[in-house]
C-alpha cells in the first residue's frame, strides 16, 4: 500500500471512531478558524469541497455563505475536474454518499477564485488539526 493510501486509510479509520457530536464540534471549530482569516474576509469566490459522510461537514457552512460569497464546487467526471457554481436547487445524489452539482449552463468558474479550501484532518499523525493551531 502506498504512503498516500495508508494515510487515507488511517484518517478514515480514525474519523469512523468519532461520535457524531465530535464531528459536529470539529466542523464548527474549523468553520470559525476559516472565518477568522483575513484571506476569507477578502475572498469573493471560494472553491471548496462538499463533504462526504466521513469528513467534517461543510453542507451547512456552504448554505450559510451562499449568496454572501460565490461558492464553487469541484465535480469529478472520469479523470477531469470540473468547477461548478453551488446552487441548492441543482444538487443531486452523487457517488460515495454525497451530493453533486447538476450540469448546467453555468458550468465553469467565469472569474477568479479567491481561495480554495480542501479537506485536511487531524485524525492521523502529522495532519493539520482544527484545535492545535498547526
Amino acid at each position: 500500500m502506498t504512503e498516500k493510501k495508508l494515510l487515507r486509510q488511517q484518517i478514515k479509520d480514525a474519523v469512523a471512531r468519532l461520535s457524531p457530536q465530535e464531528k459536529a464540534e470539529t466542523s464548527v471549530i474549523i468553520e470559525k478558524r476559516i472565518e477568522s482569516l483575513p484571506l476569507f474576509a477578502e475572498a469573493r469566490t471560494i472553491l471548496l469541497f462538499y463533504s462526504l459522510p466521513d469528513e467534517v461537514n461543510t453542507h451547512e457552512w456552504i448554505a450559510h455563505w451562499n449568496g454572501k460569497k460565490r461558492i464553487l464546487l469541484p465535480v469529478v467526471k472520469g479523470e477531469t475536474l470540473i468547477i461548478r457554481p453551488y446552487s441548492p436547487g441543482e444538487m443531486k445524489p452523487g457517488s460515495f454518499g454525497t451530493c453533486r452539482v447538476r450540469k448546467s449552463e453555468r458550468d465553469g468558474q467565469n472569474g477568479k477564485i479567491s481561495v480554495i479550501f480542501a479537506p485536511l484532518k487531524k485524525y492521523a499523525p502529522g495532519v493539520l488539526s482544527a484545535s492545535d493551531g498547526s
